[in-house]
């Protein structure tokens, strides 16, 4: 949690498609950890 509101803090300051790029890429993790939890 700390660190997705870390990413939209710098989404919001510095207003990049980088940090976008990373703030999508940790929701996919994130997905990809509970999907992995469900299975087991």
């Amino acid at each position: 949690i700390t660190s997705v509101s870390m990413l939209c803090w710098m989404n919001i300051l510095f207003g990049s498609s980088l940090s976008a790029v990373f703030f999508v890429y940790s929701l996919i993790q994130l997905q990809q950890v509970e999907y992995r939890i469900g299975i087991q």
